[in-house]
């Protein structure tokens, strides 16, 4: 059983993923916005985090006039500084293609990248990938 973060634009649209990966046997913390990505990563260790490349700068309940974004990416690179999850794999699941972000992917050390709208035997097998890189 791994303890997952799992960072997304929205909780409820992902929530079958989520769902899925508890049915595996994984805690799963699933937040909607960089800043609570940002204090659960700094706060505790997780065995793997699966971010969105946009993540939004609030939670989505909160009251805004337009939403904002940030980027899943500037929560790896804060990751990699320093804390608890410095060395914790990372599994980038977005609506870009890969070919539009791999430069940047392949600069923070991230080899796991999910398309949205993943089947759910693809997040598993990247699920394990990410884990096993771990040990």
């Amino acid at each position: 059983m791994a303890h997952i973060l799992y960072a997304s634009r929205s909780v409820y649209f992902n929530k079958p993923y989520e769902d899925f990966l508890q049915s595996k046997g994984h805690r799963v913390i699933h937040v909607d916005s960089f800043p609570a990505a940002m204090r659960h990563v700094q706060d505790r260790r997780f065995d793997l985090v699966i971010t969105e490349v946009l993540l939004r700068e609030s939670p989505l309940d909160s009251v805004r006039i337009g939403i904002h974004y940030c980027s899943g990416l500037n929560l790896i690179d804060i990751m990699r500084q320093d804390g608890p999850n410095k060395d914790t794999p990372v599994v980038v699941h977005s609506v870009l293609g890969k070919e539009m972000i791999d430069g940047e992917l392949e600069k923070r050390g991230i080899t796991i990248h999910l398309q949205m709208h993943v089947e759910m035997e693809d997040l598993e097998a990247s699920v394990e990938a990410g884990l096993a890189g771990r040990q």
